[in-house]
Formats: structure tokens, sequence, C-alpha cells
């Protein structure tokens, strides 16, 4: 990866980064401790600190665990993305509809994340819905509120139902509106204003508008968390432990080696599993405890921490789904939507900025040059033109959440990043699986709450 730099040699003196040399020796003459270089910048530091900075590959079987746990992060601010975008859109008792949405956004994701790692900023950085553009929704929807009942016709019959039939057209304005405004996006990055934009985004911008966004998702993540305070607190508690205090701790584990094959080899490893795999070890724990806790009916029936017998559900549920260009309809322009998505486009430019410097900088990578943010916000805008397009409304940013989750693991490869990528994909097309997602989705809030507090990017 010569944009990000070389890997360096096991017990080489230099790596090279962008073109410069930096010392990675641990020992000086006469075996005293090698001072850094004066002039050594901080990613270096922090370089030495990962275990998969950005041009390192774990193995596929590793990447693919890896790249599971940050699909968990990514997850519980996702799947909320319907749950709040329903009530704008008519839909609020519409599972059907809702679980449209969630679907396709999964995908969108997907598909968005593996633009931004290949071509891109190139970094291991995940896309996915961003909340920014909600008040838009919001306030184009309010135009034609919602009615307490509607009527859809059945059989030559008219039948009353509680949510909007013709939902369709609320969306189709919504994609419009999106897709035209992100044509600005891709013209800033196409074209290279996106360098002249950093004389007037600085820290300062970027830490305000960031933390704006974080204060409004705090009621989502507490109304989500609340629904059982005792496992999403155990939940935050054991990321805490490990990724913390038992980072350091080696695990045994026994490895068998395929290199002579037929003859298999046997040998124990000590991994330091607690710093890598914290989310997903905490997801395991709290999930088995509710098990647990929900055969010996130690819950109360209702409570979102119940893992209920979902046999009929997912039964009940189209196992596949495919979200494809104009589902929803023809796309709808108006005057007014289109600056209201202006608007959300040109914050979601701001935020991606100050993730990109945070991403570099947490993956062991060097400052990426304005060449570099211009290609991603241009990739960015093709996501986001591509979420207007299939659905649901919605376009994409860079995720803070997944970026703190690399400072927690010490990994940042891409190729964790790209597997993440394939599960969004594949997940986002089997429809089934939103039926039993309830509380994966809390547990994962919690995860999502733990990383930016451990590891904020800021």
């Amino acid at each position: 990866n010569a944009e990000y730099g070389e890997e360096p040699p096991v017990n080489g003196e230099y790596v090279k980064v962008m073109g410069e040399s930096y010392s990675m020796k641990e020992n000086g003459e006469n075996g005293h401790a090698a001072k850094p270089k004066e002039d050594e910048p901080e990613y270096m530091t922090i370089r030495k600190q990962l275990k998969y900075p950005v041009d390192k590959n774990p193995g596929w079987v590793g990447a693919f665990i890896l790249g599971f746990q940050q699909y968990l992060i990514m997850f519980g601010p996702t799947f909320a993305i319907p749950v709040i975008l329903a009530p704008s859109l008519c839909i609020d008792q519409n599972v059907v509809a809702k679980g449209q949405l969630l679907n396709t956004m999964f995908v969108m994701c997907g598909i968005a994340t593996m633009l931004q790692i290949f071509f891109g900023t190139r970094l291991p950085i995940i896309q996915s819905g961003s909340y920014i553009y909600f008040a838009v929704a919001a306030g184009i929807m309010s135009k034609t509120p919602c009615e307490d009942e509607y009527f859809m016709e059945v059989d030559g019959v008219n039948k009353s139902v509680n949510y909007d039939p013709n939902w369709h057209k609320r969306m189709a304005e919504l994609q419009g509106n999106l897709m035209v405004a992100s044509l600005t996006q891709i013209i800033l990055g196409g074209f290279g204003f996106v360098g002249l934009l950093l004389k007037v985004i600085g820290p300062i911008t970027i830490t305000v508008l960031i933390a704006l966004i974080g204060l409004c998702l705090t009621g989502v993540a507490a109304g989500s968390a609340s629904q059982n305070w005792s496992i999403s607190l155990g939940m935050v508690f054991l990321i805490t432990l490990f990724s913390e205090y038992l980072k350091n701790v080696p695990v045994p584990l026994p490895v068998v080696s395929f290199k002579n094959f037929p003859r298999l080899t046997v040998k124990i490893q000590w991994l330091k599993l607690f710093s890598t795999l914290s989310i997903i070890l905490s997801l395991v724990i709290m999930w088995s405890l509710c098990a647990i806790l929900t055969a010996t009916d130690s819950f109360p029936e209702g409570n979102a921490a119940r893992v209920v017998n979902l046999t009929e559900k997912v039964a009940e549920a189209n196992w596949f789904y495919f979200p494809y260009p104009g589902q929803f309809g023809t796309p709808i322009v108006t005057v007014g939507g289109f600056v209201g998505m202006f608007a959300g486009v040109i914050g979601g430019v701001i935020e991606s900025i100050g993730d990109y410097y945070a991403c570099a900088k947490l993956s062991g990578a060097p400052p990426p040059p304005k060449y570099v943010l211009n290609r991603g916000i241009l990739l960015e805008g093709v996501g986001c033109f591509l979420t207007g397009l299939c659905g649901p409304g919605v376009g994409v940013t860079s995720y803070s959440e997944n970026i703190g989750a690399i400072g927690l693991t010490k990994v940042g490869s891409r190729r964790v990043i790209f597997c993440s990528a394939i599960l969004m994909f594949v997940i986002g097309c089997v429809a089934s699986w939103a039926s039993s997602s309830r509380l994966c989705r809390s547990l994962s809030w919690a995860a999502c709450t733990s990383s930016c507090s451990e590891s904020s990017p800021l």
C-alpha cells in the first residue's frame, strides 16, 4: 500500500511511510534503549502499539471474526434508522416496510464501505447511515402529517389500517432530494474543492459538529439501553474490563497447523484475546447470561432481555430480500427538500473530514493529504447517491463509533473492514434475521456507547 506505507521488516531498523523513514529500533547502542527521532510524528508512535496497522492484515478467519466485531458496533445505530424514520413516513406500525428499509440500509452500507476502502480514502473506515438527515426528513415530511387512520383496498373491500399504504411516495421524495444533493458532494470531491474547505474547517468546527450529533443520539441510545439497564451496563462494564484492564493478559489457545498436511501439528499459542475481541466476548457472555435468566424465568414476559423462541416469527418473514434501484417508485425532487438535504450533505462532509484524520491516526497511517480527502468525499457522495437511488432516504457517512473500536482493539487492518462490509451486504439480503434482532440491538448500542467513550477519536 504505497499510499499509507509499506509493511516494515520484522527486525528492521526503519519503516517507510509516505516516503519518510522513521526509526523502529527497540535497542540502541550498547544495549541502551534507542531514543525516538525528535521529528517522529505521533502516528508512528501509535503505529508501534497496533497489532495490525493499516497496511498489515490478519488471516482471513481472524479477519472475519474481527470484522464481525466491527459489524456489531455499527449494528445498533444502523438498526435504529428505520425505527426513527418510520414515524415521518407514517409506517410506524408497518413491520414489513421497516424491514425493507433495514435490509436496504445494510446492503447500501456494505457497498459504500467497499467503495471507500478500495477507491476512496483507503482507510479502515465504515460507512453507514447518517443521523444528520433525520431532522431533514422530518422537516420534509411535516408538510403532509400522518393521519390517525388509513384505508387500503383488499379484495375489493376498503380495510382500515394504522399506516399509510402510499408511503412509497413519501420515500420517493426523500430519495430524489438526496440524489440531487449528493451530486454536490460528488462535485466537491471530484473537482478538489474539499481542500479549499480545510481553510475554514478546523478542530473546533469538527469537534462541535460531532459533539452535537453525539448528543442527539443520547436519547436513542438511552431509550434502547433502558429496556434493561442491568444488562446494558453489564455490557459496558465487561468491554471496559477487557479492553482497559485485561488487554495485556495472554490466553492459551490450541492452534492446529496444516503446513505439513496430511500431518497435523498442534501447539499452544498465548494470544491477547481480551484486547482484540473485547466487544464480541462481552456480547457472548451477556447473551449467554440472558439465555440462562430467560430459562429460569427471571425476566418477566415482554422484557427486551428475554431470549425468546423466534421460530414462528422467522417462519412468517421472507427469507431473502434484494434491494434494487427505484424499488419505492420514481424519485421526486422539490426545492425545499433539496435545500434541506444539501445542508445535511455539507454537515456530513465536515463530519467525515474529522473522521478521516482520526481514523488515519488510530490505524497508524499518516495524516491524509488533500487529494485523499477529495477522493474520500467523492466516493462518499457516490454512496449517498446509491442510497438515494435504492433507499432508504438517508445518506451515508463515516462512523466515529467504529473508529473508536480501532483504538480499543488495536486492529486497523483494511481487510477486517472489508470482511465487515461483506457481512453487511450478505446479512442485509437475508430478510428474516430482523425478527430476532431486538436483544442484539440493545447490546450493540451499549457496545457502541462504550467504544465511543473509551477511545473517542476526538
